[in-house]
């Protein structure tokens, strides 16, 4: 029996007036600890197995010590609880637990001192464990005391929950009122712990207790904090009994049976999962029935072929079959059979199987996976720790270096790995598994010439008849089809056995003859129906009679369903149709993911479903869905949560698919679903927002996948949006979801989070995940690079010293897309941005006539072709652009030949075409949209004209005005208030300079060309010097593409990536750029996502500080790119570049220095000429050639000179007065100011 000692402290004989303070000679007065104390002491005494005491309501501090020492004397090696709700004091590592008669001025003499409590439960003879509840100021610094004498936790005798941190204040005993209806809730069941636990862990306690403090609400911040239990398999003290575990005899054993099994998987990689192996080789729908016995029966056929298989070196054998045709009981004893580590389990199928139908021996390097609701990094991260020894922990940066890691180990194994994949069909990337990681793996060879990997695989056929969804590219491999491998004659002997054995037990068919005739009856009609579901059907129908009234023959097959579906109809009837609550409690548990779902969230997931049927039922309580639960559990597996909690799933996925089939007919139930999901975190309304750290681990694991679902992608966005989410919740669904955001605040926080962590770099997979806090620190930083800072703000933690305020970042990682002219087929001549249906396309016409339309909506996957027109007609489309006309998008296009012709976006197809008269036209724009669209175009001779694009007005030329002389090769249209239309025209480019376009940029005009050494893409509003985006993602060997969500950067030879064809628009909610370069590949930006100008430095070119000036009233620091000749200055409170100085030469050093009032950059070339800039005038002052080349340099005033301090190759020291010297003669004279570029020339017209 558990013993509790509940002491309250609320009254004192040294009161303070007013708020006690540290500095007070006397304790406030606390007037709600006793009455909840007392209600506390109410609820432990219902518990049974508890003895309770009569509360210790303002004792003295003897008193209190004597009531310890009896509590600890009196246990009898018994667990022991302690709840005090009071005052406390921290000093230093110290908690003092004031009583009646202490003195806040000699708390070591006056109080108790927690920690001193502890040493004597933990130093102690008496191996009993004490739970300490502290509903104090200061609690936690308990937990901290004890993570700083680092006491073992197998060791540990000592357990704490703490009211709140060592920092924060409790507040009138709320702690006390919620663990108090708390742990009314766990004695009433609602908690729904595992029966398999005998006691319910600590940390359960703690989290439930947090998360009444979070209904109580009321305003005041309390942190719950626990004494750590990370290891999994230490025993659970035993200070709260569960209440679910059972008494009963029977139902012990099964308990203790499926805690067996639990216990089992615990020992091996999750994705070897030996439960679902074990369950379905035994042939016994119930898990803990499967380590009793095994019901396996016939199948040698398929038996010898796998066993003739494994002795070969044939890579790939195929296991398929309809739903619930027996293809993971036959994967499953092979895995048993076969499994080195599974050898002592396999006992039970030596006596079912005879010998010449087993593996003629054990393989040492076969592993074995159950895909269901895993990805391929998942698969290839079980198979990697199969493979390698348990104390190894494998850390990769990326997939493709996971698996690189995969096939060298298997290429020094002696011998091939035996690979057995089962339900790759059920597979979250079940494609790319089939496509991409088995074609491979067994393309891999060993030294020796034998293949690295041979796979086992069993899936579904992907349809009926269709025996080439079952290829794996570049695999030849054979199909074992469990639908046609037997005959009819031979599956109804296996079935009869099957089911004659299932009705063994059952007293209605103890009879022998009877059982045997029944099953050969029905055994035969199911062996000739056209449902080939055959097992899971006779596992199923024998379960119904062996429940049921004894049948004949006759009348058995008389009730035997005709297809899989109607016999779960038949088998539920009673309990679907006799409860209005239990098909949507069908449903809600069929949108369940991976485990299963606890029952909260099951009850939450049913009530969706209700709502998208339109039903109006009263709310479901958790009690009663345990109960309706129960009536089908049959058809339920469980499992235990981290939590203690039991999950909920079905037994087999044809049974979820069945539900989850009936739940597609509800309109919004995704929806619904991802919002009762969401409702269901603690404090999703408050004013803090939700805790995610008190959230269930189902929806940390799961709840963006249900976002997924959701149709119209807002549910991703909203989980974006939520920085604590993202940094508490699984990290291979967020990473997956990244591409799935729509809202630009949201992709802005999916390329945070994509930058911040790598696709392993939190451990989820391989190794250890990073600490909560380095995640926090890191998304923080990366939500400030990409312009995300009212997120970055909401990632707070007082304990952070340092936070970021603003940081560069990588244009690349705002690089949707390249398409290269490899996969075009053609040499782009024009392109344009546009949308059909919410896919985004961009549209390319090439040299040779043809017309071609891409998809390039966000997509782990690279862009593919939407449509393609091999040629549109004569002569090549030069000029191209998208807009809306009456509700169709089509493409506008001019060819060199002046023909105007409109093309429908949706499909490509022809619409209209016509001649325009005159000179070429060189550039055209779109202005307005809908019925008010018209053409502008530019020709060569300098003229813009406007010209119909609707009905009969397609083509006719409205107006015409001069621009000037020169040829247009770029025109923008601009809208005045008045109605009036004026231009922006841009003149072809010099000769050996980049062509410079003209768009619109959120309704303002800018400006895009090619600048500067790397040849970046520079966009600029065109009235200002300062570019707003800086688009590099290259250099002269070398670019990034994106490839199934990550940077990939490909070496190339040396090639000029100059712009020559650029479209930007708002495409949807997409604001996208589209570049066209010199190296043929085509570049498609999210604008959105992307650093303004100057917030990100490329991979190649590495900035460094040199100091901080002032400029203009504003404080700068300023950054130099030594390699590419670049000085930037950053105004330090928005983080914006402020100033630029560029063409400075390839440079050695740079110092900076600021002399009279005036700020300079002193840099050397790597020519050895030592330049003088001033920054605010952007001019080169000075030049010295040096004598030798420089190695170091410093830059200091003297008076309003700037010296320069010059260390030389040759050993010398010089100190040059910059301001004395004369130019350089070798000096070019461009460099004495800043040259002019042909760009920002732009010349105007108007028309009204």
């Amino acid at each position: 029996m558990v013993r509790a000692l509940l002491l309250g402290v609320g009254t004192f004989e040294n009161a303070a007036d007013g708020e006690w303070s540290p500095t007070s000679e006397g304790l406030s007065p606390l007037p709600s600890v006793e009455p909840q104390v007392r209600e506390l002491g109410a609820v432990l005494s219902r518990f049974d197995g508890l003895h309770v005491c009569d509360p210790v309501i303002n004792a003295d501090r003897i008193s209190v010590e004597e009531r310890w020492r009896q509590l600890r004397h009196d246990s009898g090696g018994l667990p022991r609880i302690v709840h005090f709700a009071g005052h406390g004091i921290v000093r230093g590592r110290v908690l003092y637990l004031p009583v009646h008669d202490s003195r806040p001025t000699d708390l070591p003499a006056s109080a108790i001192d927690v920690g001193r409590w502890l040493n004597e439960v933990e130093h102690g003879s008496d191996q009993s464990p004490v739970l300490f509840l502290l509903d104090v100021c200061g609690a936690g610094a308990a937990t901290d005391y004890q993570l700083f004498h680092d006491v073992s936790e197998g060791d540990r005798k000592t357990w704490v929950i703490a009211a709140c941190t060592a920092g924060e204040s409790a507040f009138d005993a709320r702690f006390t009122k919620a663990t108090a209806q708390a742990l009314e809730r766990l004695r009433l069941g609602h908690w729904d712990i595992s029966p398999a636990m005998a006691h319910v862990p600590v940390e359960a306690v703690a989290d439930e207790i947090a998360r009444e403090l979070v209904r109580l609400g009321e305003g005041y911040p309390q942190t719950v904090v626990h004494s750590p239990r990370r290891a999994a398999s230490l025993p659970v003290p035993e200070f709260f009994a569960n209440p679910a575990f059972s008494t009963d005899g029977w139902q012990r054993l099964r308990s203790r049976l499926r805690l067996a099994v639990r216990e089992l998987a615990a020992e091996f990689d999750p994705g070897l999962d030996p439960v679902h192996f074990l369950t379905r080789a035994s042939g016994r729908l119930d898990d803990a029935s499967a380590i009793t016995g095994c019901l396996f029966t016939g199948r040698t056929r398929e038996l010898t072929r796998i066993r003739s298989w494994l002795a070969s070196d044939e890579p790939l054998l195929l296991v398929t079959g309809s739903p619930g045709s027996g293809k993971s009981a036959l994967l499953g004893v092979t895995v048993f059979l076969s499994h080195n580590q599974l050898a002592e389990l396999s006992t039970m199928l030596v006596g079912r199987i005879p010998a010449q139908y087993r593996p003629e021996r054990r393989y040492p390097t076969l592993v074995a996976v159950h895909a269901r609701h895993r990805s391929r990094d998942e698969v290839v991260a079980s198979i990697i720790v199969q493979l390698t020894p348990e104390d190894s922990k494998p850390a990769f940066a990326s997939s493709e270096q996971a698996l690189d890691e995969l096939r060298r180990i298997a290429r020094d194994l002696p011998e091939p790995v035996v690979l057995i994949l089962d339900a790759i069909d059920e597979a979250l990337e079940s494609g790319r598994i089939v496509s991409d990681l088995l074609p491979k793996l067994l393309s891999t060879l060993r030294p020796d010439g034998r293949p690295a990997f041979r796979a086992l695989v069993g899936m579904r056929p992907p349809q009926a008849d269709d025996h080439r969804g079952w290829e794996v590219p570049g695999a030849h491999g054979k199909v074992l089809d469990l639908d046609t491998s037997s005959g009819v004659e031979d599956l109804a002997a296996d079935l009869t056995t099957y089911i004659a054995d299932i009705l063994y037990s059952a007293p209605g068919y103890s009879d022998q003859a009877l059982r045997e005739s029944v099953a050969h009856a029905v055994a035969t009609a199911i062996a000739h129906s056209p449902d080939r579901s055959t097992f899971l059907v006779a596992a199923l129908f024998a379960d119904f009679l062996r429940t049921g009234v004894p049948l004949n023959p006759a009348e058995a097959v008389a009730r035997l369903p005709q297809s899989l579906p109607h016999l779960l109809e038949l088998h539920l009837r009673t309990t679907l149709d006799g409860d209005p609550w239990m098909r949507h409690l069908m449903v809600g548990l069929a949108q369940a993911r991976g485990q299963g779902m606890p029952l909260e969230l099951v009850v939450a997931a049913a009530t969706a479903a209700a709502m998208a049927a339109g039903q109006e039922l009263r709310p479901l309580t958790p009690g009663e869905a345990h109960e309706k639960l129960a009536t089908a559990r049959f058809y339920l597996r469980t499992s235990i949560d981290s939590d203690g909690r039991q999950l909920y799933r079905f037994f087999h996925e044809t049974v979820t698919e069945h539900f989850r089939d009936a739940g597609a007919e509800f309109e919004g139930l995704a929806d619904m679903l991802f919002h009762e999901l969401l409702s269901a975190v603690p404090g999703r309304w408050a004013a803090e927002g939700p805790r995610w750290d008190l959230a269930a681990p189902y929806l940390l694991r799961h709840l963006m996948e249900h976002a997924v679902a959701a149709p119209d992608g807002s549910a991703v966005d909203h989980l974006f949006l939520d920085p604590e989410y993202l940094v508490r919740a699984d990290h291979s669904n967020i990473w997956e979801a990244v591409h799935r955001t729509r809202t630009p605040a949201a992709r802005r926080a999916g390329v945070a989070y994509r930058t911040a962590f790598g696709r392993f770099d939190t451990g989820d997979l391989f190794g250890r995940r990073l600490p909560l806090e380095t995640r926090r620190a890191k998304l923080r930083q990366y939500l400030a690079t990409y312009r995300a800072v009212g997120l970055a703000r909401r990632l707070r933690d007082e304990r952070t010293v340092l936070r970021t305020r603003w940081s560069t970042g990588l244009p690349e990682e705002s690089l949707l897309s390249v398409i290269g002219e490899d996969e075009l087929g053609a040499t782009v001549s024009a392109l344009a941005l546009g949308s059909v249906e919410r896919r985004l396309l961009a549209v390319f016409a090439g040299t040779d006539g043809s017309l071609q339309a891409w998809d390039i909506t966000p997509s782990p996957d690279v862009a593919f072709r939407y449509f393609s027109i091999p040629r549109t007609g004569e002569g090549t489309i030069t000029q191209m652009a998208i807009v809306d006309l009456d509700e169709q998008a089509v493409i506008v296009s001019v060819t060199d030949q002046n023909v105007l012709q409109l093309y429908d976006l949706t499909t490509g197809s022809h619409v209209a075409d016509a001649r325009l008269d005159g000179e070429r036209v060189s550039a055209l724009a779109v202005v307005g949209t809908g019925d008010q669209a018209v053409l502008a175009v530019g020709r060569v001779s300098g003229e813009i004209g406007l010209v119909g694009l609707l009905d009969e007005s397609f083509g006719t030329i409205f107006d015409t005005v001069e621009a000037g002389d020169a040829a247009i090769a770029s025109l923008l249209g601009v809208e005045s208030a008045d109605g009036s239309l004026s231009f922006r025209c841009a003149p072809a480019a010099p000769q050996g300079h980049g062509p410079k376009v003209l768009r619109h940029l959120d309704e303002w005009p800018v400006s895009i060309s090619s600048e500067g050494p790397l040849q970046e893409v520079r966009i600029r509003p065109t009235n200002a010097r300062t570019p707003l985006f800086s688009l590099i993602a290259y250099h002269s060997g070398m670019y990034a593409a994106r490839g199934n969500g990550e940077t990939v950067h490909v070496v190339t030879g040396a090639e000029d990536r100059g712009l020559t064809l650029a479209d930007i628009r708002r495409v949807d909610r997409f604001q996208l750029a589209l570049t066209a370069h010199r190296d043929g590949n085509m570049r498609v930006w999210d604008l959105d996502v992307c650093p303004p100008f100057g917030h990100g430095q490329d991979h190649w070119h590495h900035a460094t500080v040199l100091g901080t000036i002032r400029l203009g009233g504003s404080e700068l620091a300023l950054s130099v790119e030594l390699a590419s000749g670049e000085v930037k200055a950053w105004d330090l409170s928005a983080g914006t570049q402020d100033h630029e100085l560029g063409d400075l030469g390839e440079l050695s050093h740079a110092a900076t220095v600021t002399a009279g009032n005036a700020s300079y950059v002193v840099t050397v070339t790597t020519e050895s000429e030592l330049d003088t800039w001033n920054v605010r005038e952007d001019v080169l002052e000075s030049t010295v050639r040096l004598p030798a080349p420089a190695t170091s340099l410093a830059a200091v005033a003297h008076g309003d000179s700037v010296w320069a301090v010059v260390g030389g190759a040759d050993g010398s020291i010089h100190v040059w007065d910059t301001s004395k010297e004369s130019l350089s003669p070798t000096s070019s004279p461009t460099r004495r100011g800043r040259s002019q570029n042909w760009s920002r020339a732009t010349s105007a017209a108007s028309l009204s």
